[in-house]
């Protein structure tokens, strides 16, 4: 007899007959008739997962990449008349910035590298966006270079108007 149903059997008055059926304590929901068991260290067992269209979606969508929005629209515009690799610059510095919530961010070079963008490429990038009033950059000797995007371009130039 386990330990708990011997203490159980102590504290019954001599004579007493056991009941035909012992009821494990805790709530009746917590007990299923399923084949699935629970099992305290792998969760549950028998347990299978069927794939359907909007899983596999979910899946693929979110190992990629992303801009969060919504994006000023006018800051962008100013980016794509820079030079050179200055708008895929501001773009990624968009996406650090949101994916850390950190107002200044650094450029880890695998992303860099993801857009085609060399070190060269990113110094003139850095120095075009920061001419056109659109981040301030915080240069140190030895470390990469911190960068803030400053909400509202202040000196910037203005994108050329068609007509």
């Amino acid at each position: 007899m386990s330990k708990a149903i011997h203490q159980r059997a102590l504290n019954r008055r001599a004579g007493a007959t056991l009941p035909s059926r012992l009821r494990e304590p805790g709530p009746s929901y917590l007990l299923s008739s399923s084949p699935l068991s629970m099992d305290p260290e792998r969760g549950i067992t028998g347990e299978v997962e069927v794939e359907t269209e909007a899983s596999r979606t979910h899946a693929r969508h979110s190992r990629m990449r992303f801009l969060k929005g919504p994006i000023p629209l006018r800051p962008i515009a100013i980016a794509a008349c820079l030079p050179g690799k200055a708008l895929a610059v501001y773009l990624i510095l968009r996406h650090r910035r949101d994916l850390t919530r950190e107002p200044t961010v650094t450029l880890p070079a695998q992303l860099l590298s993801d857009f085609g963008v060399d070190k060269d490429s990113k110094a003139r990038a850095l120095r075009a966006l920061e001419g056109a009033g659109l981040i301030t950059v915080e240069r140190m000797d030895g470390r990469a270079a911190r960068v803030t995007l400053l909400d509202e371009p202040s000196v910037g130039r203005q994108p050329r108007r068609a007509g």
